[in-house]
């Protein structure tokens, strides 16, 4: 008997455990984040995005192109916003900004790549206000300035 696979769809369920494996979700307060289990070195690829492609932004979508919003899945969708990210989205890949170590938290600057925050919130690290880059005129997170501190180090 010959079984047809949809290797597509195994790759992703591959994907999938592989990320829950070497990843680990945790209560920080009244949420949730997402913390390594491995080091990982400055550039390299420490997850990637997986989930629906849509064509507007929800709560836990991450916009990778112009109108083009990945509705992500665990456990990628438990990756926080922070004004001091330890990762950028290349793509559909999360890569390294800095030097990870084993228990450290994911995170990356939601307003590097959200035009618009389907739910903007107040950023835990600064106290200002996450929105998006269309609104970076506006007094909010320092997001934006510390991310390009952290790529000129």
């Amino acid at each position: 008997m010959v079984v047809d696979y949809n290797f597509e769809i195994v790759h992703q369920v591959c994907v999938y455990f592989l990320a829950l494996w070497l990843m680990e979700v945790k209560a920080i307060g009244n949420m949730f984040g997402l913390f390594s289990t491995l080091p990982y070195r400055k550039g390299e690829v420490v997850l990637t995005i997986q989930g629906e492609i849509m064509d507007h932004p929800l709560r836990t979508s991450i916009q990778i192109a112009e109108n083009v919003h990945v509705d992500v899945a665990a456990p990628a969708k438990f990756i926080n916003h922070s004004c001091a990210p330890n990762t950028k989205v290349e793509g559909r890949n999360m890569v390294a900004l800095t030097n990870i170590s084993a228990a450290d938290e994911i995170t990356f600057d939601y307003q590097s790549t959200e035009d618009e925050l389907s739910a903007p919130f107040v950023c835990r690290d600064c106290g200002e206000m996450v929105k998006g880059k269309r609104f970076r005129g506006e007094r909010l997170c320092n997001a934006v300035s510390a991310h390009k501190i952290l790529e000129t180090h």
